[in-house]
């Protein structure tokens, strides 16, 4: 049984929050816009808050996501793989397999373009994308979940679950911690 549509949602917050969740746009600080106290609602709001504002890369994604939410999603799939085409440095290039992976119509293509992210994540050994790691798990193990792989997708929710503590409180936390308790109740219930 296939929990989502991969034709209207490649996102796991939307696990949450329903099909036509998409997350807030990045304000010019990497803050979801009207965001407070870091409870950002986007998948690398952690992340980019660390991020320079005005590195190209960073901006193709947010511009991505509003198109994205404009209900442009190809024109924001054009968006992600032109930050892709322009990612230089293994933090872009994370950030934008992440995004490209959200524009993909087939949880195969999801997955492939996530376990890209995972790759250049995993080489950055500054703790840089500590706040990266639940959510990315989360969308690989919803994937696999997707592709009917339960074991693989249990594996991922799991390491989601042990990285949850590197998000700091607030509404996206527990957003990101409900999907991974919703999909290990899914892949353990075998649904």
């Amino acid at each position: 049984m296939t929990f989502c549509s991969w034709s209207k949602v490649t996102d796991a917050a939307a696990l949450v929050t329903g099909p036509d969740y998409f997350p807030p746009p990045i304000s010019a600080c990497g803050q979801p816009a009207g965001a407070t106290g870091g409870d950002g609602g986007i998948l690398l709001g952690t992340m980019l808050m660390d991020m320079d504002a005005n590195n190209p890369v960073v901006r193709l994604c947010a511009e991505g996501m509003d198109l994205e939410r404009a209900g442009r999603r190809e024109d924001a799939a054009r968006v992600f793989a032109s930050a892709w085409e322009q990612s230089s440095s293994a933090l872009e290039k994370c950030i934008a397999a992440h995004y490209v992976a959200r524009g993909q119509t087939s949880p195969a293509e999801n997955l492939r373009w996530n376990l890209e992210s995972l790759e250049h994540a995993d080489t950055m050994l500054d703790g840089q994308v500590e706040g990266f790691y639940p959510s990315l798990y989360l969308n690989i193990g919803w994937a696999h979940e997707d592709l009917g792989n339960r074991e693989e997708a249990r594996k991922y929710y799991e390491l989601a679950e042990t990285r949850l503590e590197s998000l700091p409180e607030g509404a996206y936390r527990e957003t990101v911690r409900d999907g991974i308790e919703r999909g290990l109740q899914r892949v353990k219930a075998g649904v």
